[in-house]
């Protein structure tokens, strides 16, 4: 994925935590969480007017995201 989606590297510090944090919750290899999860981030992050939440809005979508896959 384009690396502009992450805005800058203390953005990109949170988004990587996050994805890191997902995949360990779920046991999942962190590519395949990366690929969602960035996917949901260019989907939803050219209307964000304010990205520090970014992170906790697209945690909460891939939760919801991979719990329907798993189940």
């Amino acid at each position: 994925m384009e690396a502009h989606i992450y805005g800058d590297k203390a953005e990109k510090h949170l988004h990587s935590q996050a994805i890191e944090d997902i995949s360990l919750y779920y046991n999942l290899p962190i590519d395949q969480v990366m690929l969602a999860y960035e996917q949901e981030l260019a989907r939803i992050s050219n209307a964000a007017r304010v990205r520090i939440y970014l992170p906790i809005l697209i945690r909460r979508r891939m939760k919801v995201i991979l719990k329907g896959e798993i189940l």
